[in-house]
């Protein structure tokens, strides 16, 4: 199934109320990405009003807002906010299809912008080893 958030340039949608649980609204659709996979949670706003929190139930997220919502509702995902996840995700995966291809497991990582990390399924990696693998994901990049 194809979800509106699949495609990370589209950053705005019109979506209808499905259901409300508390100060937490799932919608008929939404372009809000909520933290998945390592990556983490798209912000932005429903109806100008800041989305608080996104939390997955199944197939189904739940954004949480401050005030009621009904009807059809604006969506709007902060770009910057996007594309930067988007940016530190795909390079993450990159990471690991390299380390893969050397026989070493990339086995947790943490996405945030202002601290990414990683860990290898390893004792030790050489500096020659981390120096390859940077030149290798920039080639890719350019």
């Amino acid at each position: 199934m194809v979800h509106p958030y699949d495609n990370f340039e589209r950053l705005t949608c019109q979506a209808q109320v499905a259901d409300q649980r508390d100060d937490y609204y799932a919608f008929d659709q939404t372009v809000f990405f909520g933290a998945k996979g390592g990556q983490l949670a798209d912000r932005g706003t429903i109806n100008g009003q800041e989305v608080v929190d996104l939390k997955w139930e199944g197939e189904r997220l739940w954004h949480q807002v401050q005030a009621p919502l009904s009807g059809t509702v604006e969506m709007q995902v902060d770009a910057d906010t996007r594309w930067v996840n988007t940016a530190v995700q795909t390079v993450f995966h990159l990471l690991d299809s390299y380390f893969e291809r050397q026989g070493i497991a990339m086995i947790e990582d943490h996405a945030d912008p202002a601290n990414q990390w990683f860990i290898l399924g390893t004792k030790q990696v050489s500096p020659a080893q981390l120096e390859e693998a940077e030149r290798w994901v920039n080639e890719i990049i350019h």
